[in-house]
């Protein structure tokens, strides 16, 4: 193991914490029950999201068991391996998921310096050992109480917690004020082309069509055979033609459901009102595919409109408060048909006016597209920071140490004597 700076010590998770528990197998629920079931998908960097935690349809029979409480450690045993979270505050009558280990940190350990590290690289570096040639990537509680850790003494984990709170907290500030950079710049391209079009004569979109709407096919996926879209192909008004599959079926059975370029593709049904009626326009097309029947085809007439207008005309607030008032839901399904889409009004202004909104559009859209592109990579340069920080945090670099300082192998001395008096206690009491 590598040298540590005075008065730390190398030690293991599972010696800094109680005996890990695994979590409570049950299913989650969106009706109201007595507990809370906090689960892997409630986890994200670190974060426990309270809004998006469920009811528990089981409440377990020893329900103090599996509740969580301020300073419990929860780590994902499958799934997302490896990604943790420290219980910051009360989460009311909130148990854990099978999928989750809890550990709980001693009390003579900062449980927030335990947090920290399970961010780490070195923590990472451990994850990613412990699962290497497994398929199925996984951990158990046995494997994470063997994984070392580097301690510092208790006044000193203190200091580093506190500075590495000092330096994150900047860093996300910074993210945040990124990410809403983001979504002004997203929302400046609509809310323009918005205000340009509010004045435009409106005329039912069957006006603008080539051909009659058509539904596409259902097809099963297949080893062999022709490719056909999958519905996660429509994406920010294009359809990605790279998201495909193969199906069950022929080239010249498909052959009347080839997209081609000025294509549009219509969402007819989603479990979301707000995705149901999403369009996306079918750009350059370099290998055939066809489209599921999950889509309706529309084939513009390109002597009234441009398909590149229509794209981004279909996607207006008055164009979408039609949609969703047309939209009828079965078994939790929207759906909008042909005769719904085809009666749609759209604002068409000349077809010379709607080639300069489109052009203009995509120029600002091409600006915020290279803003995009500059936000990400600060977005990863901060990724970067994060770790540069704990890194120096994990190896004594980030604050001084004070000689004055109770050692850590002191600190840990005492675990142990604390743990050999209850076990010792344990063994009587059993005697008796």
């Amino acid at each position: 193991m590598k040298e540590l700076p005075a008065g730390w010590a190398w030690t293991t998770l599972g010696e800094i914490c109680d005996k890990p528990q695994y979590g409570w197998t049950s299913s989650a629920t969106d009706e109201h029950q007595a507990y809370r079931l906090l689960r892997t998908t409630d986890l994200s960097s670190g974060t426990i999201h309270e809004q998006s935690i469920p009811y528990c349809e089981s409440a377990p029979p020893e329900p103090d068991k599996y509740v969580v409480r301020p300073g419990d450690i929860v780590i994902s045993r499958a799934g997302s391996v490896g990604l943790s979270a420290l219980v910051t505050h009360d989460l009311a009558n909130t148990v854990f998921a099978s999928y989750l280990i809890r550990f709980r940190p001693l009390s003579n350990v900062v449980a927030q310096y335990i947090a920290y590290y399970l961010k780490s690289p070195a923590y990472w570096s451990q994850v990613n050992q412990q699962a290497a040639g497994i398929t199925l990537k996984n951990l158990n509680a046995a494997k994470l109480t063997q994984f070392s850790m580097p301690l510092p003494p208790f006044a000193e984990q203190r200091r580093i917690v506190a500075e590495i709170e000092k330096h994150l907290s900047k860093i996300d500030v910074a993210s945040a004020e990124l990410a809403a950079i983001l979504v002004k710049v997203g929302s400046y391209v609509a809310h323009m082309f918005e205000r340009a079009v509010s004045e435009a004569p409106h005329t039912e979109f069957r006006r603008v069509l080539a051909a009659p709407l058509a539904n596409g096919r259902s097809v099963p996926t297949a080893n062999s055979g022709f490719p056909v879209l999958r519905l996660t192909s429509i994406r920010n008004a294009r359809v990605d033609l790279s998201e495909r599959k193969i199906g069950a079926w022929s080239a010249r059975q498909a052959e009347p459901f080839l997209v081609t370029e000025g294509d549009l593709l219509i969402v007819r049904g989603n479990g979301s009102l707000r995705l149901v009626g999403r369009a996306g326009l079918v750009q350059e097309v370099s290998s055939q595919v066809a489209f599921p029947d999950t889509l309706i085809r529309a084939k513009l007439d390109n002597t009234v409109s441009l398909p590149a207008y229509v794209a981004r005309a279909w996607h207006t607030r008055i164009v979408r408060r039609q949609i969703e008032a047309a939209a009828r839901t079965s078994a939790g399904i929207y759906k909008i048909n042909q005769t719904d889409i085809e009666n749609l009004q759209i604002p068409l202004p000349p077809r010379p006016v709607q080639e300069h909104l489109a052009s203009a559009a995509d120029a600002i859209e091409s600006l915020a597209a290279q803003a995009h592109a500059t936000i990400e990579r600060s977005s990863r340069m901060a990724t970067r920071l994060r770790q540069a920080i704990l890194h120096k945090a994990f190896t004594g670099k980030l604050v001084p140490q004070d000689p004055n300082d109770e050692p850590a192998s002191v600190l840990l001395d005492r675990i142990c004597a604390a743990r050999a008096h209850s076990l010792g206690r344990a063994h009587a009491v059993r005697q008796e």
